[in-house]
């Protein structure tokens, strides 16, 4: 018995689940991840190569490639692909150089690193849907700060940001790169702050200096988990849709950025940084000149990294700010041709005036049912399952770390077709059941991911210890395992649980009827189809839906950071 029990060990860790448990701890996750996300995905490129179409009673018949050959001569499609291609081109290039900026910011010693971690979670806590009503009054053409500052600097009279494509698109472009940083500064911080010291202080002592350091010691360790975050950021915002459906919600830009979605719908802080070596301290054996010349190189350097992080401040924080200030802004000031930063008389109106006219309540109390349900239930299944995942080398985890990339990688049009069928089978379109459904499947990726790492940081001779003594898997995994799990389950299950609350596109697909919609959906009844819309209770609106997932955010940043950096490099 020794000799088999010696032969299978490296199949699965030490105290780990066997076979058998294994496909018991999963299959409360596998199932909804192959009827809602798998399937669908699978039916969706099915029904590509058919001549299915919506309302048509007709068998539907195999017709192969004819659909790709009817695209290949399309040409709103290849307009829409090529916008599509340089939006998202143009927003992972700029957002990873910003976040790869802030990132060296935040693991030096300096005294506003707390500020900027406090801010740089601003972006991530934040509905997309708020996100572009934020930057909708930041691009205002009458009452918007942009424009009242270009009138300031004297660099002419403003314009209607989102009025045409040449336009909109950078505009776009530069919510984009706010929207998306935060994510990136964490994987970029979590990859700087796992590069050994010992080798910068090595460089150093060889004379190199700060730039030639990061290129031959922090670059070389960096480029792994930069590739990574630089493809997934590319998938992320090709796919992208609330942000471009907000901003660009009239009708005439619908046709230039990629919104097919909408064509389809109508029919310590963030890483607690260790300061790099620091560049005045003096090198043994180097000539007194060299040291007061680095010495002079510190201070020039530090004045610049305290530039660059207050820039990067002002950038984080000024469109929230100024949706602070609209919100509480009377009709008089919202109209004035010359805005300000402080409202002169602060009013709750436009407060009361916002749930006045859309059923604020209601919705959120159907956003908060919908996210609570959906990260109590992901957490549930998705435990057993991390734990199958990180003590057990099989084809099954490989198979479940495979889904985990790839759900990333296919956009959600691809897969809402085939999911509203799935769920009109189902009869549960126009249900929050539904809803919460394909919450908890598209949450399981990203609690999977945290979850391993958390997973794989618990000692295995617990497990042995309490497999001695004749627990069985599922005892241990609840009575040993998930007990010190349980502040990163908590975390996971926040971040579920802000996943939950702030999503759009689901919601504004499957909702039907106003009384069942969550907050995101009525958030974008205060626009009209012409793009206009009253900014007082808008503004309003939008600060009351973010709250809640910036309180949470605050109170899990550490976690969700510890659980990606373990995650990450575990994996």
């Amino acid at each position: 018995m020794s000799l088999v029990t010696a032969k299978r060990r490296p199949a699965s860790a030490p105290g780990g689940p066997r076979a058998g448990g294994a496909w018991f701890l999963v299959l409360p996750a596998l199932i909804p991840i192959l009827l809602l996300s798998v399937g669908p995905l699978l039916y969706g490129i099915l029904l590509a190569f058919t001549d299915s179409q919506s309302g048509r009673t007709q068998p539907t018949q195999w017709i192969g490639g004819l659909n790709f050959r009817d695209l290949l001569h399309d040409t709103l499609f290849w307009e829409s692909f090529r916008i599509g291609l340089v939006w998202a081109v143009g927003v992972t290039v700029p957002q990873f150089l910003l976040a790869l900026g802030l990132a060296l910011l935040l693991n030096q010693d300096l005294r506003l690193r707390w500020l900027a971690r406090a801010l740089a979670i601003v972006p991530w806590a934040m509905p997309e849907v708020v996100v572009g009503v934020m930057w909708r009054l930041v691009y205002n053409p009458d009452a918007g700060i942009l424009n009242e500052t270009l009138r300031d600097l004297g660099l002419g009279d403003g314009r209607d940001w989102l009025s045409g494509l040449a336009t909109a698109l950078p505009a776009v472009i530069v919510v984009g790169v706010w929207a998306g940083m935060p994510t990136t500064t964490v994987a970029l911080l979590a990859g700087l702050q796992n590069t050994p010291r010992e080798l910068h202080e090595a460089a150093a002592m060889d004379g190199a200096g700060a730039w030639r350091r990061f290129w031959t010691v922090t670059w070389p360790a960096l480029r792994p988990v930069a590739l990574a975050i630089t493809a997934l950021n590319f998938i992320w915002n090709f796919n992208s849709f609330a942000l471009v459906y907000v901003l660009c919600i009239r009708d005439s830009l619908r046709r230039g950025l990629p919104l097919r979605p909408v064509r389809l719908r109508g029919g310590d802080g963030l890483c607690d940084g260790r300061p790099d070596l620091d560049p005045a301290r003096p090198v043994p054996g180097g000539p007194t000149a060299r040291r007061r010349g680095d010495m002079r190189t510190s201070t020039t350097a530090r004045v610049g990294q305290y530039a660059a992080l207050l820039a990067y401040l002002v950038f984080l924080a000024f469109p929230f700010l100024w949706l602070i200030s609209t919100a509480f802004k009377p009709p008089r000031e919202l109209g004035s041709l010359h805005p300000t930063w402080i409202p002169e008389h602060p009013t709750l109106d436009n407060f009361r005036q916002a749930f006045d006219e859309q059923p604020l309540l209601e919705a959120a109390s159907n956003s908060l049912v919908a996210a609570f349900s959906a990260a109590l239930i992901a957490v549930l299944i998705a435990t057993p399952m991390a734990y199958v995942i990180a003590r057990r080398r099989t084809p099954l985890a490989r198979a479940a770390t495979g889904w985990v990339v790839v759900s990333q990688a296919f956009p959600l049009v691809l897969v809402i077709i085939p999911l509203f069928l799935v769920l009109k089978e189902l009869r549960l379109i126009n249900s929050l059941f539904g809803l919460i459904l394909v919450y908890v499947v598209w949450a399981l990726p990203f609690a999977l991911w945290m979850l391993v790492g958390y997973v794989r940081a618990v000692p295995t001779e617990l497990e042995e210890a309490a497999a001695v003594d004749g627990a069985g898997r599922l005892r241990t995994l609840v009575s040993v395992v998930a007990p010190l799990l349980a502040p990163g389950i908590a975390a996971t299950a926040l971040f579920a649980f802000v996943t939950a609350w702030n999503e759009f596109f689901f919601a504004l697909v499957l909702l039907k009827t106003p009384e069942k919609q969550t907050l995101p959906v009525i958030l974008t009844h205060f626009i009209g189809a012409e793009g206009v819309a009253d900014l007082g209770p808008l503004a309003a609106a939008a600060f009351l839906a973010t709250l809640p997932s910036l309180l949470v955010f605050a109170v899990i940043q550490r976690r969700i950071t510890g659980g990606m950096l373990a995650g990450a490099v575990k994996s």
